[in-house]
């Protein structure tokens, strides 16, 4: 995934620089590197030796949800000419405040400490560890309130697209909005 993404992101990269006025492009290249890096980091966190490992994964796994979450707002914003800008920026704003007590309140914005690891057996004879003993960080809300708005951002771009009754358009908007981040990865909330 993480090769189809960078690969993804090189493409779009280069049609950007050869246009410098396709900004979708460029939104685009900076989501698929955002996913690139996050599936990376979720890799490490799945073989996380110590919880201190794993704790420090998940605290810079934010940054890349971060500019994933900014690179989507922004190419949806762009490629559909849609959606509230006021909202956009609020879904950023809001994803960018979460860095704060990911940096200062316990371990990252997901746990305020993670005490044990458990190794679960998966096919083919490896392993990947989850947390075991976990406290949660009280300010995963700001996370979850911000997918929230995403969603939200989301469903008024489909909406206004599906006003403008253009068959093509319907489609894609539902493909590109309707396909966004679900709950996963290395900072699902």
């Amino acid at each position: 995934i993480g090769a189809a993404c960078f690969t993804l992101a090189a493409i779009h990269l280069v049609i950007w620089m050869k246009g410098r006025h396709q900004h979708a492009n460029f939104m685009f290249a900076l989501t698929s590197v955002s996913v690139g890096i996050v599936s990376i980091l979720e890799l490490f966190l799945m073989h996380a030796n110590t919880p201190q490992q794993y704790e420090n994964l998940v605290r810079w796994g934010h940054v890349p949800v971060v500019t994933m979450v900014v690179g989507i707002v922004g190419f949806v914003l762009i490629h559909f000419r849609a959606g509230s800008v006021v909202l956009a920026g609020v879904v950023c704003v809001t994803r960018i405040a979460t860095l704060i007590p990911n940096a200062l309140s316990g371990a990252n914005l997901n746990f305020k400490e993670v005490k044990a690891l458990q190794a679960l057996p998966v096919w083919g004879g490896d392993f990947i560890v989850v947390p075991l003993q976990a406290i949660p960080n009280p300010w995963m809300w700001m996370g979850r309130a911000n997918a929230a708005l995403l969603v939200l951002f989301l469903a008024t771009v489909v909406f206004q697209v599906w006003r403008r009754g253009v068959s093509h358009e319907r489609r894609s908007v539902v493909l590109v909005c309707g396909s966004g981040p679900r709950d996963g990865g290395v900072c699902a909330q």
